[in-house]
């Protein structure tokens, strides 16, 4: 029996990995399994495209929801084809303006869950595979009133930089 291809995407809810789902109908994939927290709005992402979209409410900078993928992932054995990691957010304000919580926040979703999610999917990808992390132009500068968030798309894209060499000889690519 062939394995189900499916791309996954996390921050499915809104911006960029809303987009991402609704683009990603013109490929070779089976399913689309959307991951983000707001359940009522994945639901709502479920009726707009024409591929079955599996619903996964969870809050990646939660270690149970990252086991919960990481179980689903390993029950149902799917062909991973493309996992986009879209999943983030920055605050603008300097640093006495941003809360320590929020900076936290954004270091564990922006960099800690990106690394999961990436670790836990590449089990399931092979030859032909892709990654998109989403980062920013930000990344490439020092970024007043939103230091934080700059640095952790700066830490996305040398990750994802490396990590391309590192999967290079597999036929799995990355993309920043």
């Amino acid at each position: 029996m062939e394995k189900k291809k499916i791309a996954l995407i996390t921050g499915a809810s809104s911006g960029l990995g809303r987009e991402f789902a609704r683009q990603i109908q013109r490929e070779p994939i089976d399913e689309i399994w959307a991951v983000a927290r707001r359940e009522d709005r994945l639901r709502a992402l479920a009726q707009e495209v024409s591929l079955p979209v599996r619903v996964l409410p969870l809050d990646l900078t939660k270690q149970e929801s990252l086991d919960f993928l990481a179980e689903r992932l390993k029950e149902e054995g799917p062909d991973v084809r493309l996992l986009v990691n879209a999943a983030g957010f920055g605050k603008i304000g300097d640093y006495k303006e941003v809360s320590i919580q929020d900076s936290m926040d954004m270091i564990d979703l922006n960099c800690r869950a990106a690394v999961a999610v990436t670790q836990i999917v590449l089990s399931h990808m092979s030859s032909g595979g892709r990654i998109l992390e989403i980062s920013s132009t930000s990344a490439f500068q020092p970024f007043p009133s939103l230091n934080v968030y700059a640095a952790t798309k700066a830490f996305l894209m040398r990750y994802s930089r490396a990590l391309r060499w590192e999967l290079f000889g597999q036929g799995i690519l990355v993309t920043a």
